[in-house]
């Protein structure tokens, strides 16, 4: 996307880090669950 007007930049610079975010706190979550689902397995 060719950006020509300030306003354009920061709203897709504000999408990205919005995005940036959700996906942070999606993997926040699926490493909890890894980490719940491991089993402490000696043998």
């Amino acid at each position: 996307m060719f950006s020509i007007y300030k306003y354009q930049v920061r709203e897709s610079k504000r999408q990205k880090i919005a995005e940036l975010r959700e996906k942070f706190e999606e993997d926040k979550l699926r490493i909890q669950a890894m980490k719940e689902a491991r089993k402490f397995r000696p043998f």
